[in-house]
This record gives structure tokens, C-alpha cells and sequence, in this order.
């Protein structure tokens, strides 16, 4: 053989070696963002920890409401699990989903159906049927009530549930919530601007 096809025998193993590294590293890469993606791994990231309530105390929807929210804290599903297989924000898609499993559904007044999927929708859909409460209204949260957040607030345009109040701050679970469900502590006076509340009945 002469170094003419020598040469060309050890680039084409170059070659070959160079498209097998780089196959190999995109696989990796597209494993570790897959992975990192799904509910199982969500345990790297501190999603807080479910308050103690006491369903005793709470009415038989709130109670039931409450045990749903702390199956889903406990096992969270992707964002499309809420939203009928649609990828977009589903905080409101939540709200919608925990309320159809307890057996309180709401009505989307364009389709019928029980998911409603913007804040706005729901925030007018919470007013036309006398449950919306702005913030000046002196409302007193019960768990399974919802928070409505408005733009300029640490969560931006958001919605998501209140369980109770702990050292003067609101303890609150919601969906999207850094794209999965966490339960959190809202400080009213500091952590901007609420639009208003939503009486679960």
C-alpha cells in the first residue's frame, strides 16, 4: 500500500472516530436535558414541603381538594398531565385539572369543557360567578382558595392555591411553578402586587 492510500485510510479512521465522538456527546447531552425534565428528577429541586392540615377542620370539598393537592405535591406529573397533552403555561390548567378531580368542574364559556387555561379567563370566569374577591375586599384565604398574582409581582401574571397562613406569610401550592408543583410562603406585604382572591365554594 502506498502512503498516498495510507494517508487516506487514516483520515477516513479520523473521520470516522471524529462523527462517532460527537454522535456520542449529543446522546449524552439529549439524556441529561430528558432526564432533567422528568418528574422523577425533580428531587433535585427544593419544591418546599406540604403544610399539616387537618381535614377535620375543612368542609368535605376543601378537604378533598386539599388531599388532591398533596397526592400531585407528592407525585408531580408534566405540565401536559393538567393540559390535556397541550405544551403551554398551565398553572390556571392545574387549577382547572384539581378542580375536575374533585368533582367541582368549571366551565370554559367558550367550549364547555372543564379546563380553562389563562389567568384572565379565569379571573373572569371566578367573577361572573360572584366568587372573585380583589384585594382590598377584606376576604379571609381558606385552604383550597386561590391567589391571583399580577404583573409586576415575584410570579408575574399567576394563579395558585392557598393552604394556610404560617408566621404571618401565605402558604400556597401551585402548578408551573418552575415547571413543576411547588409549595411556597408569599409574604403579601413584599412580594408584590395581588389582584385578588377566588372562594373555592
Amino acid at each position: 500500500m502506498g502512503n498516498g492510500q495510507q494517508d487516506r485510510s487514516s483520515w477516513s479512521e479520523l473521520i470516522i472516530f471524529s462523527v462517532a465522538i460527537v454522535l456520542i456527546l449529543v446522546g449524552v447531552c439529549l439524556y441529561i436535558s430528558t432526564t432533567l425534565r422528568r418528574p422523577e428528577s425533580l428531587s433535585m429541586v427544593d419544591r418546599g414541603s406540604f403544610p399539616d392540615l387537618s381535614a377535620k377542620e375543612l368542609s368535605p370539598l376543601r378537604a378533598k381538594v386539599v388531599g388532591i393537592l398533596r397526592q400531585q405535591f407528592a407525585k408531580p406529573q408534566p405540565g401536559t398531565y393538567y393540559s390535556q397533552g397541550e405544551k403551554q403555561s398551565w398553572c390556571v390548567n392545574f387549577v382547572s385539572w384539581v378542580a375536575h378531580e374533585a368533582g367541582a368542574s368549571l366551565t370554559n364559556p367558550h367550549n364547555g369543557g372543564w379546563r380553562i387555561s389563562g389567568v384572565r379567563s379565569l379571573e373572569a370566569y371566578y367573577r361572573a360567578a360572584g366568587r372573585f374577591h380583589d384585594r382590598g375586599d377584606n376576604y379571609h384565604l381558606q385552604p383550597g382558595d386561590l391567589i391571583f398574582y399580577d404583573k409586576g409581582s415575584q410570579r408575574d401574571e399567576h394563579v395558585n392555591f392557598f393552604l394556610k397562613y404560617d408566621k404571618g406569610k401565605a402558604v400556597t401550592i401551585g402548578g408551573d411553578e418552575g415547571d413543576t408543583i411547588m409549595v411556597q410562603r408569599f409574604d403579601f406585604g413584599n412580594d408584590g402586587p395581588i389582584k385578588g382572591f377566588a372562594a373555592l365554594e
